[in-house]
């Protein structure tokens, strides 16, 4: 069990006197938007408790439902989650309903060994062979219902029910939807106090203490997601993780933060053969040399955020020939750019001027066609060249092999900047899309204060959507001719890959949600073996206005100890006690 921070009881301050809809505002705002941090650590803490348990046989067949909204970094990222729970026990098997027809799933695993994986798409009209003891639906934030989500199964869910949440998304929590069940009582223009509005939230007197925090830990710090909305919402905020791929981050690599060697993994023939003649390998056979030329890859959904990655190159390569490998298809501009399109729209005269002023005399494009196109920059030839391969999309292991190869990157959405920190780079462009993404962007540049400033600074200027101003464009320069700028991103990159996987989230919070399930009164168990001095803080800091208060390190260390003894007490005695032997709720290969 990882040691927690120090807890900090606080909440934002509120009016004494407030209407009804003042009041739901300010638990949107407290519990949703911006749920407190003191709750999300104790929440992780209370799940690594469960980390070492064995996984309950009676929980073996497993239901991953994908739902796809944003291409095939939704499926990515579950097959991560599909990996993890594979690993859990030798006895589970695994239904994963994937709701597309346009990705191949197998492809995603990192495995080819499926016996125990059924995997169902679109495509097919196949059913589950059994009913699952468990569904997990992630990344996609569904509002489905659970019957809703067995008709997406197309089998029965007969389990509880867990979600992981792609980055940036609202937590709806249980405790805000408490208080909109009781709309009827506390209804109209009434002026509350938020503390006497919250005693008749939890309908108890507030010097029960313990009555009172029974109903807030079963409402804040759930072990399934039953309602709507509800999940464990990834992210680099609390330490809750994000989905490291073990197969990069584990990749050797010959130089700081690449390595050519990957190139020859590449799938797709005419593609590696493009991007190795282009790297100055003429017959296609054979390794390029780095000293000489540099390969960076991207995948962006504008046209802008591809120029901009250009530009940033352009300006912080200053010796050797750059070769750049992009994708054409511009989800936000709907337009699939021909190898013609991608260069009227990208190399205007301007940008053209641009690239000749940092030290570009050529620019040559290949996609699909027999013959590049070939652009000169102005009137100076025997400067260094640019090379683009451009394809509309790429396989998931050519883009593996794109990543490792590759010392600057640009990334979109949420699976490919995650696969970037796991393969490694000197330089990292983020594509910030949508709100959601704002959200996850502010995270990155969050993390990357204490220890990397000059990243983080340079992370929020060039993710900001726009041109830059005259001044913002002199910082950004500024900034990629600062040697400290690849040291601090790549150290960055490893920091996540350490610190922040969620695979360490993912475990415990699974085993919880499972042994919730089959015993009930371990809610119970934990509320009771939490003291009373942190009951009376948790209550007195939903009710106060202007309050907070510190936890230490070593009382949650101490009271996490307790729980932890409660917890497995539980289990065995309910377990010993059940017509079932222990033998049979627990795995085969599992101990306790």
């Amino acid at each position: 069990m990882s040691s927690p921070l120090t807890i900090q009881f606080t909440r934002p301050p509120l009016e004494i006197d407030c209407t009804y809809d003042t009041m739901i505002r300010h638990y949107e705002l407290t519990f949703i938007d911006d749920r407190p941090d003191w709750t999300v650590q104790f929440q992780h803490s209370l799940e690594s408790l469960y980390a070492d348990l064995p996984w309950p046989k009676n929980v073996k067949n497993i239901a991953v439902v994908t739902e796809v909204a944003d291409g095939s970094g939704d499926v990515s990222s579950a097959a991560k989650v599909v990996d993890a729970v594979r690993k859990l026990s030798s006895d589970l098997n695994i239904t994963w309903r994937v709701c597309s027809q346009q990705f191949d799933p197998k492809t995603f695993l990192s495995s080819s060994d499926l016996s125990k994986i059924h995997i169902i798409t679109d495509l097919s009209e196949e059913k589950p062979n059994e009913p699952a003891d468990l569904l997990i639906t992630g990344p996609v934030n569904t509002v489905r219902s659970l019957k809703e989500m067995k008709i997406l199964y197309r089998g029965e869910i007969r389990g509880p029910r867990f979600n992981f949440i792609e980055f940036g998304h609202v937590r709806f929590t249980t405790f805000s939807k408490l208080v909109w069940r009781q709309q009827s009582d506390i209804r109209g223009e009434l002026t509350w106090p938020l503390s006497v509005a919250s005693q008749m939230i939890f309908g108890r007197p507030v010097e029960k203490t313990n009555s009172v925090y029974q109903t807030i830990h079963a409402n804040f710090f759930v072990a399934s997601h039953d309602l709507p909305g509800e999940g464990v919402v990834m992210g680099l905020r609390n330490k809750t993780g994000v989905l490291i791929d073990e197969k990069r981050a584990h990749a050797f690599l010959s130089r700081k933060s690449c390595c050519p060697n990957y190139l020859q993994n590449i799938g797709d023939d005419q593609l590696k053969r493009d991007v190795l003649q282009s790297l100055g390998v003429a017959n296609g056979e054979g390794l390029p040399n780095y000293d000489q030329v540099c390969l960076s890859f991207g995948y962006a959904r504008r046209s802008a955020t591809w120029k901009r990655f250009i530009s940033l190159i352009a300006i912080q390569e200053q010796e050797k020939d750059v070769v750049i490998v992009l994708n054409q298809t511009a989800l936000f501009d709907s337009c699939q750019y021909t190898t013609d399109g991608f260069c009227r729209k990208i190399f205007t005269p301007d940008f053209l001027s641009f690239l000749e002023k940092y030290g570009f005399g050529q620019v040559r494009v290949k996609g699909v066609e027999e013959e590049p196109i070939v652009m000169p920059t102005g009137n100076t030839p025997d400067l260094r060249t640019l090379d683009f391969v451009i394809r509309p999309n790429f396989t998931p292991g050519d883009v593996m092999a794109f990543q490792l190869a590759s010392d600057r990157l640009l990334c979109t959405g949420d699976n490919t900047p995650l696969e970037s920190w796991a393969a490694r780079c000197s330089l990292y462009l983020y594509e910030c899309q949508s709100r959601e993404k704002e959200l996850f962007l502010k995270q990155q540049v969050e993390a990357a204060k204490p220890k990397h400033p000059i990243f983080a600074r340079y992370l929020q200027l060039t993710s900001k959507r726009g041109d830059f101003t005259e001044a913002e464009m002199n910082e950004v320069i500024a900034l990629l001719r600062d040697p400290q700028l690849p040291q601090q991103t790549l150290a960055f990159c490893k920091e996540v890959v350490i610190i922040h996987s969620f695979k360490n989230v993912l475990v415990g919070a699974l085993k919880r949600a499972a042994w919730h399930h089959l015993l009930p009164n371990l809610l119970s168990a934990e509320a009771e073996a939490i003291d009373l001095n942190f009951k009376e803080k948790v209550i007195t800091c939903l009710q106060s206005f202007y309050w907070y208060e510190y936890y230490t390190q070593q009382e949650l260390n101490l009271m996490l100890h307790n729980i932890q003894k409660k917890i497995s007490s539980t289990v065995m005695n309910q377990t010993s006690l059940s017509s079932t032997s222990a033998a049979g709720v627990f795995g085969s290969d599992d101990k306790v």
